[in-house]
């Protein structure tokens, strides 16, 4: 019989470190983290353009904070990887609350079942959700979990590297998804941008040649008596790296400033499609003669702060279909607004406007343009709050919730300064991608052409157009004229095809744009209010719009940035003659405007996540009915938290039954010893991969001194090397006196121990490595 080697390991040998260098928490490992905080509190600091107060700090160097705490206490206790994700997974839901979602909480910092609700979802749809609203984000609530829940998973893995891996350089990596995260989920405007590529480049630069220095002192220090110091060579070399990094700093404070005034900085809220879809609601321009005559002397809007001379734009629109003008698919690019805006808006001083809503009602909220804020005051304030949009390219805002008599709100906007006609005279034509509009009668084409005459730039074609339009034309709008409403292409056609031009705002503006579109101008139809000549104010300087005071104009795209507003209308007591309507072919039965879409689910608020809100709980509902809804509800959270360690056990007893059924009896009987090994491998004993079993039950009695692995290690090696095969009465006897054995091993150590036993996975990975005994 062939003897056994000598024991190739000492079990008084304290256990090997099986963690891939997981370094003393001293000095080097305070600096490790004071670098990565240094790192990670760059891409923190990119979140604030997303907001305008303290949330989104909170939020994201809450989260850097916590993750960099759970690094340490998972390189302090060794955790692997399963209890280090368990453990972030708890501090999600436990100070979520508290740093994204405050207004949920108890007093702003307890979890609430419905906050832990909410964290649940937005895991998924909190990054959507950051998207699809304006900025400032801080109106919404839901977005923060965005900034939380990147600091805290980036955090998490850059500590654990810098503080765990031989290769720690890839801590950079989670350190610069933090940034890119921070500026890909950001705005367009970040004043601070090259501050923070400066400040990351510096302290990753100098983090690196810190830790490459450290590595090779570890290194000399292994062959000379102590430690070596810094040495001359290190010194000069510590001070041209320090040299290096001021000089690439400077370099990049005087560049990158210029370079990114002159760059477009990319955000991913450019490509999202908002999901509020204006198409599913009817044109404002449809509503058009029934506010200019049946509400011709009802106050519509009471305004304060309208400046002399300025226009209350409702909305703006840029296609034609052939039966309507409207918002074009491409442009619209609506997105989920708060009470402030900041989309990129061009420079200029907000006026606040105060709108009363009178007889008005819809969607379209009056007062678009560069707007700046909303603010929203009455009963109805959170609903119309809940449910606003804003197009930035058009100027146009809406709300979901509708508006209606005794609404009331402020609105701070930009007003648009039209240049002077020196200066439009030779201006050029900015270029603006619309779609082409369709069905167009082919008389619009040649009609342009007539009236712009002999003009030869951009402004005076335009300019030609709307003063023929406005003095050759006649207005009538269906009271004291026969004048059909709509601007559909046969009523554009039958216009072009009278003896006369006659028709209303909503005609003449349609027609223009038309007339503008076909001479390749990049022209759109804009509907809103503004007060006539007999429009007087009151001494609180507000005034009223009536129906009468409802227009339609055409705006055209001009250089550098100016939408120059053209009014081709003629002057409402520009009547048709008689003899001019006797020559009328006989009258066309009047059209009525197309009825409104049937309300849907669209047409409720919707919430800061994007979607419709939900119905509320029926009052009807039986109380264990709501009951067992948040039972389950609570039952799926409790199942998340636990997944990581449900998915541990399936594993390893996956592995339990691959041995006890094993193709041949010999496997089984060798399976389990390996149960015992991998057992006690979790239990905190070295595995052992190159000793016999004889010199493993050694070291397991140097580990658990009330434990003799002896016999059975004898036992399982006189079945395996046996010539005859074993019996299944031996494999149930082995694998039942191995249970006994790790039971009374669980019992000599503390429950804690029992308790880490449990969640780790030092047997899974050390099972990767081992090739088994024969």
């Amino acid at each position: 019989m062939i003897e056994s080697p000598p024991l190739s390991v000492d079990p008084s040998i304290p256990p090997p470190d099986n963690r891939g260098g997981v370094r003393a928490l001293s000095r080097a490992a305070a600096l490790d983290l004071m670098a990565m905080a240094g790192l990670l509190g760059v891409g923190a600091w990119s979140f604030g353009s997303v907001y305008d107060s303290t949330l989104g700090y909170r939020a994201a160097f809450g989260g850097l904070l916590a993750g960099l705490t759970i690094a340490l206490i998972g390189a302090w206790r060794r955790l692997g990887l399963l209890a280090t994700a368990g453990v972030t997974a708890l501090a999600y839901f436990g100070f979520g609350t508290a740093l994204a979602l405050p207004s949920l909480g108890v007093a702003g910092v307890i979890p609430t079942l419905s906050s832990l609700r909410r964290l649940l979802l937005l895991v998924v749809q909190g990054w959507r959700d950051l998207l699809t609203v304006s900025v400032p984000a801080d109106d919404f609530v839901g977005p923060a979990v965005v900034p939380f829940l990147s600091a805290l998973v980036l955090a998490t893995s850059a500590g654990s590297i810098a503080l765990r891996a031989r290769r720690y350089l890839w801590a950079l990596v989670p350190s610069a998804l933090l940034l890119a995260v921070g500026i890909l989920w950001g705005s367009k405007s970040a004043s601070g941008a090259p501050a923070q590529g400066v400040l990351f480049g510096a302290t990753a630069l100098g983090w690196g040649s810190w830790r490459g220095s450290a590595a090779r002192r570890a290194i000399t220090s292994e062959y000379l008596e102590g430690d070596a110091g810094f040495s001359g060579t290190a010194v000069r070399r510590a001070a041209a790296a320090v040299a290096t990094i001021a000089v690439a700093a400077g370099l990049a404070s005087v560049v990158a400033p210029a370079w990114g005034a002159t760059s477009n900085r990319h955000v991913l809220r450019d490509n999202v499609i908002a999901p509020f879809d204006p198409r599913a609601y009817a044109s404002p321009l449809t509503q058009y003669r029934y506010l200019e005559t049946d509400l011709k002397k009802q106050v519509l809007l009471t305004v304060t702060g309208l400046p002399a001379e300025a226009r209350l734009r409702l909305a703006t629109l840029d296609t034609f279909d052939g039966d309507v003008y409207a918002v074009e698919a491409a442009s619209a690019g609506y997105l989920h607004i708060g009470s402030r805006v900041d989309v990129g808006s061009r420079q200029g001083k907000p006026t606040t406007i105060g709108v009363r809503v009178g007889k008005y009602a819809g969607i379209w909220l009056p007062g678009g343009g560069d707007v700046r804020a909303v603010r929203f005051t009455g009963d109805d304030a959170k609903q119309c709050a809940d449910g606003l949009y804003y197009n930035s390219a058009t100027g146009t805002v809406a709300t979901t919730a509708g508006v209606g008599e005794g609404t009331a709100y402020e609105i701070s906007v930009v007003l648009p300064t039209r240049p002077p006609d020196a200066q439009l005279s030779s201006a050029t034509i900015r270029p603006v991608e619309l779609a082409v509009p369709r069905a167009v009668p082919d008389a619009v084409a040649q009609t342009a052409a007539d009236l712009a005459g002999e003009a030869s730039t951009p402004y005076g074609q335009l300019s030609a157009i709307a003063d023929r339009l406005r003095t050759e034309g006649f207005y009538a709008n269906g009271e004291d004229a026969a004048s059909r409403s709509g601007h559909t292409a046969e009523r554009i056609g039958v216009m072009l095809a009278q003896p006369a031009l006659v028709g209303d705002d909503e005609q003449y503006a349609v027609l223009m744009a038309l007339m503008a579109r076909q001479l390749g101008y990049p022209a759109r139809v804009v509907m809103g209010f503004y007060p006539g000549a007999t429009s007087s104010r009151a001494a609180d300087g507000s005034v009223a719009l009536t129906g009468a005071d409802a227009h339609v104009w055409v705006e055209v795209a001009f250089q550098p940035d100016a939408w120059v507003a053209f009014d081709p209308t003629p002057d409402h007591d520009r009547k048709p003659q008689k003899e001019i309507k006797k020559q009328r072919l006989s009258p066309m039965p009047q059209v009525l405007n197309p009825p409104d879409p049937p309300r849907s689910d669209a047409d409720r608020p919707l919430d800061y996540e994007g979607v419709a809100k939900p119905p509320q709980d029926d009052e009807g509902t039986p109380l264990w009915a709501r009951i067992g809804k948040y039972v389950v509800l609570g039952a799926g959270i409790c199942l998340a938290l636990a997944s990581p360690l449900l998915v541990l056990l399936l594993l390893k007893h996956r592995r339990r039954r691959r041995r006890l059924t094993a193709p041949t009896l010999a496997e089984r009987v060798s399976g389990s010893w390996e149960e015992l090994r991998d057992a006690t491998v979790d239990l905190g004993a070295p595995p052992l991969r190159s000793a016999t079993r004889s010199e493993h039950a050694v070291a397991l009695r140097k580990h658990f001194p009330d434990t003799d692995a002896a016999p059975i290690a004898t036992a399982v090696d006189a079945l395996v090397f046996s010539a005859a095969e074993p019996t299944p009465d031996d494999v149930r006897r082995m694998w039942s006196e191995v249970d006994v054995l790790l039971r009374g091993i669980r019992r000599s150590v503390p429950t804690r121990r029992r308790l880490r036993a449990v969640t780790s996975i030092s047997s899974l990975r050390a099972k990767r490595q081992s090739k088994g005994l024969s």
